[in-house]
């Protein structure tokens, strides 16, 4: 391969993988935004990062007082391959005495649309960080509002 091919490539892998920074850096700031402002139902957050043989993932938690969660999941790049990565968005219930029901599940693959990393939804949207940011806390709150009035 040529070294024109091997940067090109590298490029790519540290875009995805800086839209990845932005999409987990707004999401941590919204949770903070909202435990400021919503402190009766305690918003937090867990955040992990693990190595993992292919790609290093980084998860991260969204908990309130409530009995859901979102759950974020993001595969980075490694080694400048851009094999396996993705952004994941969960919602699910949390139960006391069993594993937690999944609610929803939605997978996200970066795509490049002019020179800006997107992720594309399995409906083929493409929506930049900000508008990952907001779909994940809007399917979260759809959820936590129904767990709150059943």
């Amino acid at each position: 391969m040529n070294s024109n091919y091997l940067s090109k490539f590298d490029s790519k892998a540290a875009r995805m993988a800086d839209s990845q920074n932005v999409f987990i850096d707004l999401v941590e700031h919204e949770v903070n935004r909202l435990a400021a402002e919503m402190s009766q139902i305690g918003f937090k957050y867990r955040k992990a990062e693990h190595e993992l043989t292919f790609n290093n993932e980084v998860e991260l938690t969204v908990e309130c007082s409530g009995r859901v969660n979102l759950d974020i999941e993001v595969s980075r790049p490694s080694g400048g391959s851009i094999n396996g990565v993705q952004c994941k968005v969960g919602v699910f219930q949390k139960n006391r005495h069993r594993l937690d029901t999944k609610l929803e599940d939605n997978l996200f693959l970066p795509t490049i649309a002019k020179d800006l990393v997107v992720w594309k939804d399995r409906n083929g949207t493409c929506h930049t960080p900000h508008e990952l940011c907001e779909f994940a806390f809007k399917r979260f709150f759809a959820h936590f509002g129904r767990a709150v009035i059943v």
